[in-house]
């Protein structure tokens, strides 16, 4: 027999340490008893399980309904299931699922014996699952109250009735005689087991690779010859069982040589990408432009974006991406049409490599007349050599021919942590907090005063309009990452608005030659990822200026003795005050991500701005939700998407004087989208033209 011909028998497993005990898992579980049912699923010898979570077994007098409706024509027997939003079943009596687990065990036909390798496992089906696994196979989203569901006796058809069960953790089909998966599959995203083994599968659906949080897929016993690349994503897998199905040698050898891992790695290197990139981000207006008499203003676009760095960037963590999309030298290319595409004056990127920044990132903004800023994170600084180089932290770029660098400002939050912890008046208890929770995080912001050049100041016949040359203070910060030090997210935004008040005092001293120390004087324009969502403490305090000792992002921590001082309005209140007037560019734009991977979507980059000095006229629309869905993206990075987050823009108009009493107006009320370049020239960065940001539209 040629050896294409012959049938495969393999299993694929991850090496771990979990027990593979049926009855251990389901030990506890609430099974309804098939005579339960519809009678007729009996007539045809069907059988259906319903498998309650550990924590529903001991509630009682459960409301329940469900029906199933068989329809048999020739040798055709489809099972319609329906069931209420209550928990489903009132046995507490725990039954075993032995003869299942034998069914099971049989369905390996005459393979048990053969060379595949298995990875210490003792049996491949039904695994004990990890604390994790069985956490995400309870999430039943209010849907009902079991989350494991086993449908045996002949079935040929999955229902569409079966996809609308999207709070499954579990799903056992086999022993049936199923030949087709509906695309309708991938609506079970909750699936972490799913055995579709002895079938007659031919095909398996490309849809079966959005099922991201699967573990164990079992497709032992059909009549596969192929697979689609799409399963290649699921990198969560720990057991692929593909025994007794007729695979073509290419699979079949690339399985011999390499395991799972590089197995799905394979898939995924042959995933073609042929979608088109996304649909160009076009900005769009938020507020109407301003013209007030012998006010003079001027322009001034910026642009924030976490280029995702390389150290961070590995299949472990995004092993939804084809690897050859994650290599930096693939991704750089991207990062760098993207900001050209958007060409803002001032662009501030987070997570930029020390090596990168030096040897590709300022060397290629150099070639447009840009110049720019670096500070790596603190730790860099305890550093040598190799090490050193691969730290990344926060950049400011910005055009040379409008701008020029004062000064520039670096903001260790370390530093600033241990300089609150043995300040006046903190008690023992504050400062260990600050010490123990915050010292050790090693996130920075920057701060970069920028003058605008008298070239690029608007004239009349009189000369230049404004009175000086106007300044700008840009903040560029990247805020610890871990919800669960949502209080440390928070005293870093304190320590950075109160060094930022310190340096806008010192330079409206300095350079605005007032009598006394005034930061209102001064634009600020505040960008950064923040990884804080839009309802947390950290944006209540930049939106409001203020934020109470007691909110419950301090988690009860006891902080104030250290931060009250700190305050711009003194230490007797119960809250802190910021001492700064800002607003969210964005506040009016649905938005629904800047960070987009599996596990997390949200809002947590933001571009804020001094109202009393800004006006916020445009700002970058948000990704095609149709090419999101279209191409059932999961997560970032994506061959056309060089990083986890997505950049964010806006475009302002900087008075001579304070504009904070006059009424903004919304967008709607005067132009079209089209209409905000028209002043627009050139194509370089800096300067934009329409063809450049309506292309791919």
């Amino acid at each position: 027999m040629n050896q294409q011909q012959k049938k495969s028998s393999f299993t694929i497993s991850r090496k771990d340490n979990r027990q593979k005990s049926t009855n251990k898992f389901f030990k506890d579980s609430n099974k309804l008893k098939s005579q339960d049912l519809n009678p007729k699923a009996n007539m045809y010898g069907m059988s259906y399980e319903y498998h309650m979570p550990d924590h529903h077994q001991h509630q009682q007098h459960h409301d329940h309904h469900h029906q199933n409706h068989v329809s048999s024509t020739g040798k055709e027997i489809e099972a319609e299931i329906l069931s209420s939003s209550g928990a489903i079943g009132t046995d507490t009596s725990a039954r075993s699922l032995v003869r299942t687990q034998d069914s099971r065990h049989r369905s390996q036909g005459g393979h048990n014996n053969s060379n595949a390798r298995r990875s210490n496992q003792v049996h491949p089906h039904h695994p004990a699952l990890t604390a994790e696994e069985k956490a995400k196979a309870a999430a039943t989203n209010g849907q009902a109250g079991w989350d494991v569901l086993e449908i045996t006796g002949g079935v040929r058809n999955m229902s569409r009735s079966l996809f609308a069960m999207n709070h499954l953790g579990a799903l056992y089909m086999a022993n049936n005689q199923i030949s087709r998966i509906p695309a309708g599959i991938a609506s079970l995203k909750n699936l972490t087991i799913l055995d579709l083994s002895s079938n007659r599968l031919r095909v398996l659906p490309p849809e079966v690779g959005v099922l991201m949080q699967l573990r164990h897929l079992y497709l032992q016993q059909n009549l596969l010859r192929t697979l689609p690349f799409e399963l290649g994503r699921l990198y969560k897998l720990s057991t692929l069982a593909l025994d007794g199905n007729p695979l073509i040698q290419e699979i079949f050898e690339v399985y011999q040589d390499y395991g799972l891992d590089k197995f799905l790695g394979f898939l995924l290197e042959q995933l073609v990408i042929d979608s088109p990139p996304p649909p160009t981000r076009n900005p769009m207006p938020v507020h109407q432009p301003l013209s007030l008499a012998h006010n003079a203003k001027i322009n001034i676009s910026v642009m924030c974006y976490n280029v995702l760095c390389g150290q961070y960037c590995s299949r472990a963590q995004y092993g939804y991406c084809p690897q050859w999309a994650l290599e930096w030298d693939y991704r750089r290319k991207g990062i760098m049409n993207e900001i050209r595409r958007i060409a803002a004056d001032i662009i501030c990127l987070q997570e930029v490599e020390t090596e990168q920044y030096y040897s590709f990132f300022l060397p290629e903004f150099q070639t447009e007349d840009f110049e720019g800023a670096f500070l790596p994170k603190s730790r860099a600084k305890t550093m040598h050599g190799p090490e050193r180089i691969h730290v990344d932290g926060c950049a400011i770029f910005y055009n040379s021919r409008k701008y020029e660098l004062v000064e520039e400002y670096s903001v260790e939050f370390c530093h600033l942590a241990m300089s609150y912890a043995h300040s006046d008046g903190c008690t023992t208890e504050a400062s260990e907090n600050m010490l123990n929770r915050v010292m050790p995080k090693d996130n920075v912001g920057m701060v970069a005063l920028l003058r605008v050049k008298e070239s690029a100041l608007p004239t009349d016949e009189h000369g230049p309009r404004f009175p000086q040359q106007p300044f700008v203070l840009v903040v560029n910060a990247h805020v610890h990452w871990d919800p669960e030090y949502c209080d440390v997210k928070l005293i870093q935004c304190i320590m950075l608005c109160s060094r930022l008040r310190q340096i806008a005092e010192d330079v409206s001293m300095r350079f605005y030659h007032l009598s006394s120390p005034d930061a209102q004087k001064v634009p600020i324009i505040f960008t950064g990822d923040m990884n804080s969502l839009p309802d947390s403490g950290v944006l209540e305090f930049f939106m409001k200026g203020q934020i109470g000792y007691l909110h419950k992002d301090y988690k009860g921590i006891r902080y104030k003795p250290c931060i009250d001082r700190y305050s711009a309005a003194g230490k007797e209140k119960d809250y802190i005050i910021s001492g700064l007037q800002l607003a969210n560019a964005y506040q009016n734009i649905q938005l629904n991500y800047t960070n987009y991977t599996l596990d997390f979507k949200g809002v947590i980059d933001y571009i804020m701005y001094s109202k009393n000095h800004l006006n916020c006229t445009h700002v970058l629309r948000p990704l095609c939700k149709d090419w999101m869905e279209s191409n059932q993206l999961v997560g970032f990075p994506h061959p056309h998407i060089p990083s986890d987050h997505i950049p964010i823009y806006a475009e302002f108009e900087l008075f001579a004087h304070s504009i904070l009493d006059v009424e903004r107006q919304p967008a709607s009320e005067y132009a079209s989208e089209e209409t905000w370049s028209a002043e627009k020239s050139g194509g370089s960065l800096g300067s934009r033209n329409d063809s450049t940001w309506n292309s791919g539209i």
